[in-house]
């Protein structure tokens, strides 16, 4: 017998122990946990944002959760996720995530460590209208630099319609296309002088003109 695949984050949390007592259950645990992970993914930092966030795209998660008394507060967030199992809640995250890609160079006196996480299986949360087609997974990627004893961090997403199974696919794409867009900026530079063009000078003196 072929086993269901995995296809929301409901199958995946599905076997995560609630450990509230019924009667005092207001808000649905597969809802609390679905608002906080697309919450996080669109850069919520702490509870109070979180549900912000679930209020601003309420239409939205009404599409496809139960919310029997709307978004919980950020009180509720916090509650509910200070009972639940770290195991088991960091084991089931992982099994959505399924995928971290790291890679690290050193050159020309600059250091760079890209870290690249995967969401997969979030069409139905991220798309229902299926706008883009063939959707499956939101990749983002942390880049850490050093160069003169400056550390830079920045974050950039993606998306794609390859599966965490292919993981370094998509970390080497994402790098290939890094690599081009630095080359293209070398080119401007080297070939016309970009950086120094007396002619962009010209026109930002215009401007303050």
């Amino acid at each position: 017998m072929k086993l269901k695949p995995k296809i929301t984050i409901a199958d995946h949390f599905s076997d995560l122990e609630d450990p509230r007592i019924e009667r005092t259950k207001r808000h649905k645990l597969i809802d609390i946990i679905t608002i906080t992970i697309c919450a996080v993914i669109c850069n919520a930092d702490g509870w109070t944002e979180i549900e912000m966030y679930g209020k601003s795209k309420y239409k939205w998660f009404k599409k496809f959760l139960e919310l029997p008394h709307g978004i919980p507060s950020d009180d509720t967030f916090a509650r509910v996720f200070s009972r639940l199992n770290p195991e088991q809640l960091l084991n089931d995250f992982k099994d959505l995530i399924k995928s971290e890609y790291r890679q690290s160079e050193d050159e020309r006196g600059r250091s760079e460590t890209r870290y690249c996480q995967i969401l997969t299986n979030i069409n139905q949360e991220i798309d229902p209208n299926g706008e883009w087609k063939n959707l499956n997974s939101i990749a983002y990627v942390d880049y850490l630099r050093t160069e003169k004893g400056k550390t830079t961090l920045e974050r950039r997403y993606f998306i794609t319609s390859l599966n965490a199974q292919y993981h370094q696919s998509i970390g080497k794409a994402i790098r290939k296309h890094w690599c081009i867009e630095n080359q293209l900026h070398w080119v401007l530079d080297v070939s016309f002088n970009e950086d120094a063009s007396r002619i962009r000078k010209e026109k930002i003196m215009l401007l303050k003109i």
